[in-house]
């Protein structure tokens, strides 16, 4: 598993961690998720509501991949990325609306984290055998 890890704040200045992680099964791309985690006590993910995201000229609404009963707790948010992340072109700044309670989130993702992003996913997978 390749992973970024960074924290963001949304308009209401509420701290977020987001985890883009791309799986990986003999050499192949698996899934690539996007974890986002808030505060316990704060803001409650509504599952299984879809996270939307906006690019500069396309938008996406993501698939929640945690069931209402997950044994994640509530504050964890978890979507199918791969086809966005893969179609991105530029590190132009992306918008995230989080589907949480009371008042859905708003964050806007930095040049320098879909940048980041964007390079997780085109590295290839790792040799793990010695030549």
């Amino acid at each position: 598993m390749l992973r970024s890890l960074q924290t963001l704040r949304d308009r209401r200045d509420q701290t977020w961690q987001l985890v883009l992680f791309k799986r990986l099964n003999a050499g192949r791309t698996e899934s690539i998720h996007l974890r986002v985690v808030g505060f316990p006590g704060g803001a409650e993910f509504q599952h299984p509501k879809p996270l939307r995201l906006a690019a500069r000229d396309r938008s996406w609404t993501l698939k929640d991949v945690l069931s209402d009963d997950s044994a994640f707790p509530a504050n964890v948010g978890e979507y199918d990325v791969w086809e966005p992340i893969t179609q991105l072109r530029s590190n132009a700044p992306l918008q995230l609306v989080l589907p949480v309670s009371p008042v859905a989130a708003e964050l806007v993702v930095p040049p320098f984290v879909v940048k980041e992003w964007r390079q997780l996913v085109a590295l290839p997978p790792l040799e793990t055998e010695l030549k």
